[in-house]
């Protein structure tokens, strides 16, 4: 959305802000703060509540440039997201979980210092789907089931033990704040449907995409595969998510998982299911 300018975000927001219906509107944005100025700080303090989602993916941006590229825009973003932070707004940062990223924070400390190092509180780890770019690049950046699974599992606890270990620099990371809280009911014996995030199911009806393809019911996950045999163009969401969850009755985790997200094989040849049950067993 920024590639637009300050002005015409402006006045998109103002247009639907003075729609005659009965609406609170709450905005949101994700950006990865190539273009971040001043007048965009004001923008986020006017119209987001000073928070907004901030994309960081290190080592992979211009994966096929030359490697000068990559530092040029590593050190343009560190120098941005320093701007963003004086200037008053919160970042919330969106990291993808591509092998790379989980290599490059082997040792979970690594990850929790370079955040508060980076005045950074909120953040959020996005599973990588084999959809979009992603699909030419999955040798490199995939990982399957089972190894999302360990990967995560490792950060989890290193996570516990950094904000138990650091009372005064502790962090926030999602999913393990939400799934955490999913655990917490389930141990409780709350009998109810509970999922959290691409756990819960509720991407099939919550989320919508309209881009230069126009409106579509799903997260860009779906809506940006092309594969026109992928199961969820041959069903609707909930047949779908009713077939998916069947070989899952008998797990102790079926109330709080719906088998993860779509685009991504319900199992693989790992031995682990999308869902990461060990990540469930860990938490």
């Amino acid at each position: 959305p920024t590639i637009f300018g300050v002005k015409r975000l402006t006045d998109a927001i103002e247009t639907i802000q003075s729609s005659n219906v009965p609406i609170h509107w709450k905005h949101g944005i994700q950006t990865n703060l190539i273009n971040y100025n001043a007048d965009w700080g004001d923008l986020f303090s006017t119209y987001f509540n000073r928070q907004i989602g901030v994309s960081w993916d290190p080592d992979i941006r211009f994966l096929n440039s030359k490697k000068s590229d990559v530092v040029a825009y590593e050190n343009k973003f560190q120098h941005n997201l320093k701007s963003l932070i004086a200037d008053g707004v919160e970042p919330t940062l969106v990291m993808t979980g591509t092998r790379v990223f989980f290599e490059k924070f082997k040792h979970p400390f690594k990850l929790f210092e370079w955040l508060v190092d980076h005045d950074i509180k909120l953040a959020h780890i996005e599973r990588l789907t084999k959809t979009g770019h992603a699909i030419n690049n999955w040798h490199k950046l995939g990982v399957d089931n089972a190894e999302y699974s360990r990967y995560m599992s490792r950060l989890y606890r290193g996570y516990i033990q950094w904000n138990q270990n650091n009372t005064d620099n502790q962090v926030s990371l999602s999913p393990f704040d939400g799934l955490q809280r999913s655990v917490s009911v389930l141990k409780n014996g709350i009998h109810k449907q509970a999922g959290y995030g691409c756990w819960s199911g509720g991407c099939d009806n919550r989320f919508h995409t309209i881009d230069a393809t126009g409106y579509q019911l799903g997260c860009t996950a779906l809506t940006s595969n092309d594969d026109t045999s992928a199961p969820w163009v041959q069903l609707n969401y909930n047949e779908l998510r009713v077939q998916r969850k069947a070989p899952c009755q008998h797990c102790e985790f079926q109330k709080i998982c719906s088998t993860g997200c779509f685009a991504t094989s319900y199992e693989d040849a790992s031995g682990e299911c999308s869902g990461a049950k060990n990540l469930f067993k860990t938490i």
